[in-house]
């Protein structure tokens, strides 16, 4: 677990520093707000799926918040596996190109 989240951090702050480097201090703080909210955003989006795939609810503090009926007793486990981050992600990125917000390279 550690090791990924140091590679995260570390891009994300030699990032904020390149931008940082080149530009004035309210667009570097703007900047880093919206790069924060984004990543945010992102982590929000991927953990509500997993969750809400691999065990067919979602709960808050021990309370269900809401459960998925299409699933019923038989929820998709490997969503909550390590393997189901990639497999989230693979998703989203498949969405987004077909939406037209991220082209092929």
């Amino acid at each position: 677990i550690y090791l990924p989240l140091i590679v995260v951090n570390c891009i994300i702050l030699g990032r904020a520093e390149a931008f940082a480097s080149k530009n004035p201090i309210l667009s570097s703080i703007a900047d880093a707000l919206g790069v924060s909210i984004g990543f945010f955003l992102a982590l929000l989006i991927i953990s509500f799926l997993r969750e809400s795939l691999g065990t067919g609810s979602v709960s808050l503090f021990g309370v269900s918040l809401f459960t998925l009926p299409v699933l019923g007793e038989n929820p998709m486990t490997l969503f909550i596996l390590a393997p189901g981050a990639f497999l989230i992600m693979a998703l989203l990125l498949a969405l987004f190109r077909r939406m037209g917000v991220m082209k092929c390279e």
